[in-house]
């Protein structure tokens, strides 16, 4: 050993002084860019989970380390953006001539059905047979059957 006046430090040190080794293994590092692309494509939880190669609770973990709450708050932010991304394509589908997604947006949006309410039709017509006789002939339409009274 030389002795220039320094000694060895790993024998100056003491125990509280050490550097303690790392135990366990590392920490698993998620891109949370790709996270949120993947919530935007609404992706759920376990799929997300499993293109990352991690469990649940990881990505959870991971979630609320970035500041969120938990993934659903996490979800609801990044999804956003999904929904106005699809609602975008369908408006620009039923521009284009898509007669479907028309006939779609327009029940959702507009209120639009397929067929008036499902509740009986009573309609009564005056037909004049003659002068002298009168009939009133009433239709109603109870469950798609037609009377005559």
């Amino acid at each position: 050993m030389v002795d220039n006046g320094e000694m060895n430090k790993n024998v100056m040190l003491s125990n509280d002084d050490k550097e303690k080794p790392v135990r366990g293994r590392k920490k698993i590092v998620l891109d949370l860019k790709a996270a949120e692309k993947l919530c935007a494509i609404y992706c759920t939880k376990d799929e997300i989970a499993s293109f990352f190669n991690v469990s649940e609770d990881t990505l959870e973990l991971r979630i609320k380390e970035a500041g969120y709450d938990h993934f659903t708050a996490f979800f609801k932010k990044h999804s956003a953006s999904g929904k106005i991304s699809l609602r975008r394509s369908m408006m620009q589908s039923a521009k284009n001539g898509n007669v479907t997604m028309q006939i779609w947006l327009s029940k959702q949006y507009l209120g639009h059905k397929d067929r008036p309410e499902d509740e009986p039709l009573n309609m009564s017509l005056n037909f004049f047979v003659d002068e002298k006789e009168k009939e009133i002939l009433t239709i109603q339409k109870n469950d798609n059957e037609c009377q005559l009274i």
